[in-house]
């Protein structure tokens, strides 16, 4: 496993707040560990959830019909 990083990590790569990062946990939409009362995440399940919102072009919708 990958070292585990901060929610101020997260928040960062995703280009968002801390607050934001707290939201996304709080609506599950982020894999998260608890560790000393600290949230932690796998860098991983941070790269996971960037690709799941990812959104193709109108472009490569139509070539894959």
């Amino acid at each position: 496993m990958s070292p585990l990083v901060s929610v101020r990590e997260v928040a960062e790569r995703l280009g968002v707040s801390e607050t934001t990062v707290y939201r996304l946990t709080e609506r599950r939409l982020l894999p998260f560990y608890r560790v000393a009362g600290c949230l932690r995440f796998t860098p991983e399940d941070v790269d996971a959830y960037l690709a799941n919102g990812r959104v193709e072009t109108i472009e490569t919708q139509i070539q894959n019909l």
